[in-house]
């Protein structure tokens, strides 16, 4: 929640997740892995799996769950790709005087296109466009009641840099 910060008295473990994965390769085509996260609306262990393919030595596409994409490197510094993924967590929100605590799940999916530039090895700067479709928002407030909502699918877009120390 934006407010949770501002009130650290009030914070919870819950207010806290773990995200992360194990993977192992299995050859040179396939990976496997066993992820942890929220990124369904809520938060589960699940199997992932990921068959990776070179049709080109500048492409690469990768099939699996929960991510596939394709990315095709065009110049030394520079990769396009095209991604379909999940997207989403759950959160505990309160209301500006911490009376009310409810907990917020989003689930949806996304699929974007995306440029990446990557000028040195630790930096990387990537602009983004999508979709974000099949989204779903549930609310739960602490005496058990729950509302549901199915926003329409979005647009989204975003610039991103990344540095690696």
């Amino acid at each position: 929640s934006s407010n949770a910060l501002k009130h650290p008295s009030d914070l919870e473990s819950d207010d806290v997740r773990f995200a992360g994965a194990i993977d192992q390769r299995l050859g040179e085509s396939w990976r496997v892995a066993v992820l942890a996260d929220d990124r369904f609306g809520r938060f589960r262990l699940y199997p992932g799996f990921e068959l990776l393919l070179h049709p080109t030595p500048a492409q690469e596409v990768r099939l699996g769950f929960p991510e596939s994409s394709w990315r095709w490197r065009w110049a030394q510094q520079w990769r396009f790709e095209f991604a379909v993924f999940p997207d989403g967590g759950r959160w505990r929100v309160r209301d500006p005087d911490l009376e009310r605590h409810s907990i917020v799940r989003l689930s949806s999916w996304r699929a974007a296109f995306g440029l990446r530039w990557q000028p040195v090895e630790f930096l990387e700067v990537k602009a983004q466009v999508g979709r974000q479709f099949e989204t779903t928002l549930r609310y739960q407030l602490r005496d058990g009641r729950e509302a549901r909502v199915s926003p329409s699918d979005a647009t989204f877009y975003g610039i991103t840099l990344n540095a690696r120390i």
